[in-house]
């Protein structure tokens, strides 16, 4: 019987140490991509400062990022834009991630809606893409993906990389 708990105690473990190594893995590129943003023009372009408010962390088995995003809205009654700023949060089951995959961002693909999206701690939708905020650097390549999804193996996660485009 003390076998038996002890190899579950050891088994948990294990995977908790994996989810560190996920975690620690996701936000030192995060951190990167925070201070180097400006030296993409692309974002200076469209204005998209990424400022995050909570990097990412897993608990009970769910991925979570939360991000400071920015609104603007036109009134036609007073002819000008506003701007105002939220807090978005996506969370995401580790075990309905199915997919890997690179356009302009590095996205994790989920079984249909298994994406929550809160604005300001209020559930507004579900989604089935999960956005790491990862996009300015070509040092998300496939050597990158291999390296994160062999963490999430790891973990016990099984995921597939498609559509890995530089």
């Amino acid at each position: 019987m003390r076998f038996c708990f002890l190899f579950i105690f050891l088994f948990a473990l294990h995977f908790k140490g994996q989810e560190k190594k996920i975690v620690d893995f996701l936000n030192k590129d995060l951190r990167w991509e925070v201070k180097n943003q400006f030296k993409n023009s692309e974002r200076i372009e469209r204005y998209d400062t990424l400022v995050v408010a909570e990097p990412f962390q897993i608990k009970n088995g769910v991925l979570s990022i939360s991000v400071k995003r920015k609104k603007v809205d036109f009134s036609e009654k007073d002819n000008q834009y506003t701007e105002t700023y939220y807090l978005e949060k996506q969370e995401v089951e580790l075990s309905k991630i199915t997919q890997l995959t690179k356009d302009i961002n590095v996205i994790f693909v989920t079984q249909p809606d298994a994406v929550k999206i809160y604005e300001n701690g209020k559930e507004t939708r579900k989604y089935s893409l999960f956005f790491l905020q990862l996009c300015c650097s070509g040092k998300y390549n496939e050597i990158w993906a291999k390296e994160l999804l062999g963490l999430l193996e790891k973990a016990g996660y099984s995921i597939k990389m498609e559509n890995w485009y530089d």
